[in-house]
């Protein structure tokens, strides 16, 4: 009796067949046995290529296909260092883990990939899909990329079929590369992300890029309505862009320095969890909210634009050109303790820190008289700088200038509720020009090492540190009541001591040419105190009393 089987389509011959054949010569018999050693090694053979039933490309083969090519097992290019292209559609249909590839041969192009069945299907090697990856079934089935293989998408990811977690694209090392015109970027965590070739690469939904965000060669990446967050490195390179717009969120996470941080068209929220710096490319704005959870956003030279809400228990600083805008159109806006180049505020109430906001280059502090001041202190860094009038009939709350050997102006009167330093904790030798204005302190003031000039009629004050100047071209009433460190006289006109006055001056007084020094009659007197002289150059006009050397 004949007891043949078949196994995946090869026919072996059993020995039951052998022995049901009584009437054969022994040479038959071995014919046979020779003949069923060649069977045996066929079916061994055909088991190694075709077992599992899996595809198998061989080195120097070619794949020509415009239909479809079904594969319930995997893609084998053992032995193939080359690309192969398969064209057509190759649909995966396996229910258990199918492998695409074998790890360290050559990439595998698709025109066409889909899955038709529940399991993982796993890239192996690097791999291409010229027009539509798409998983047609539901359930768990996944599209996988193996650790530090590429995907490249010249076309669409799909998931027709609705399954639950159709695409990982997290493995370390792994790139999704989307290098089509416009496509969709499909909405899942990615390990490395990268779009390249002009067209706009638009979010499908919110992603995630674990390790590594490149856009490159005039490729743009549209965040659109939705959040994109990356928590490795962020490169814009080539003519690329991150366009973003009023309602598109961007997150920082992870860690490491990103030194050109760019999206265009700006951002609704952004937020900064980063334990390392990130420095601004280009200009940005937010719409919304700016949060800085952790890390370093550095404006650099360019221009921070803020619209809405602001917090911050990181750090934020800014080069002497950059600038911050805080640009709420309603009160009230959190100011952020910071070194900024150039700080602009819109007409609206701010609130600002109990700490120290540093001003390098220019402060525009919009038109709002009701700031919240509580603790907060204002210095003024550069090397020539404006001082403006800020805050109505409050002020600032403690001003500080500072900076080596620098010039400040005051465009407008100085209020000030709480101290003023002129000179800052290094007692640097700071020129303060207030001209006509005028210059209120309630607490108490510092002047060690640097210059303060009056140009007003009465606008001077008594400073017993540093240098008191008397510039102006008209009468001038000197402020008395106690003892100069150093007075001085420049300009012209007369320097009036007024009756009932008292001025002293613990260093020499100089009356230059051009120059009338008068003590009114009466009271007015003038202390020289220690070994200082009087020299007048110009015109000393005395009707009250003078002591050189007390």
């Amino acid at each position: 009796m004949n007891t043949d089987k078949k196994k995946d389509g090869i026919t072996i011959i059993t020995s039951s067949f052998i022995h049901s054949q009584r009437s054969v010569t022994m040479a038959h018999l071995s014919f046979l046995r020779k003949s069923i050693g060649v069977i045996l090694a066929l079916v061994l053979m055909t088991g190694a290529l075709f077992g599992q039933n899996n595809l198998v490309i061989s080195n120097g083969s070619t794949v020509t296909n415009s239909g479809t090519i079904r594969v319930k097992g995997n893609i084998d290019n053992t032995g193939v260092a080359g690309a192969t292209t398969i064209g057509g559609t190759v649909e995966l249909k396996g229910t258990t883990g199918q492998d695409i590839g074998t790890n360290g041969n050559g990439a595998l192009n698709f025109t066409t990939l889909t899955a038709t069945a529940v399991s993982t299907k796993t890239f192996n090697v690097d791999a291409s899909v010229a027009t539509a990856l798409n998983i047609t079934s539901a359930g768990a089935t996944q599209f996988a990329v193996a650790a530090s293989q590429d995907l490249t998408i010249g076309g669409t990811i799909q998931n027709t079929g609705g399954a639950g977690t159709p695409y990982d694209f997290d493995n370390s090392g792994a790139v999704v590369i989307y290098n089509g015109g416009a496509q969709s970027v499909f909405t899942t965590t990615y390990d490395g992300l990268t779009v390249t070739n002009a067209g706009s690469k638009s979010l499908g939904g919110s992603i995630t890029v674990v390790s590594a965000l490149t856009a490159n060669s005039s490729s743009d990446l549209s965040i659109g309505a939705n959040l994109l967050t990356v928590n490795g490195t962020y490169s814009v390179s080539g003519g690329a862009t991150v366009t973003g717009g009023a309602t598109s969120d961007l997150t920082l996470n992870g860690s490491g320095d990103i030194a050109s941080f760019e999206v265009t068209g700006g951002l609704s929220d952004f937020i900064l969890n980063r334990s390392n710096v990130v420095t601004l490319g280009a200009d940005l704005t937010v719409a919304d909210g700016f949060t800085i959870t952790a890390g370093t956003l550095a404006v650099n030279t360019s221009t921070l634009t803020l619209n809405g809400a602001v917090t911050s228990s990181g750090t934020l600083t800014s080069a002497a050109t950059g600038t911050v805008n805080y640009n709420k159109g309603t009160d009230v806006q959190n100011v952020l303790a910071a070194s900024y180049g150039n700080l602009t505020f819109s007409s609206f109430a701010k609130t600002l820190p109990a700490g120290t906001v540093t001003v390098a280059g220019t402060f525009t502090p919009g038109a709002s008289a009701t700031h919240t001041i509580t603790g907060n202190t204002f210095d003024f860094t550069g090397a020539t700088q404006n001082v403006p009038s800020f805050n109505g009939a409050t002020g600032y709350n403690n001003l500080t200038l500072s900076g080596a050997a620098s010039t400040k102006t005051a465009t407008g009167n100085l209020e000030i509720a709480g101290n003023f330093d002129n000179g800052g904790g290094s007692d640097n030798a700071v020129t303060l020009d207030m001209g006509l204005n005028t210059l209120v302190i309630d607490g108490t003031r510092d002047n060690t090492a640097s210059t303060i000039k009056f140009a007003g009629a009465s606008n001077g004050q008594l400073f017993t540190t540093g240098t008191i100047e008397y510039s102006g071209t008209i009468t001038q009433t000197i402020a008395g009541g106690g003892d100069y460190n150093i007075l001085t006289f420049t300009g012209t006109g007369i320097k009036s001591i007024a009756a009932a006055t008292t001025v002293g001056t613990n260093n020499d007084l100089s009356v230059p040419a051009g120059i009338t020094l008068q003590l009114a009659a009466g009271s007015s007197t003038l202390n020289l105190n220690g070994t200082s002289n009087l020299t007048v150059a110009g015109t000393l006009d005395n009707a009250g009393v003078i002591e050189i050397g007390l």
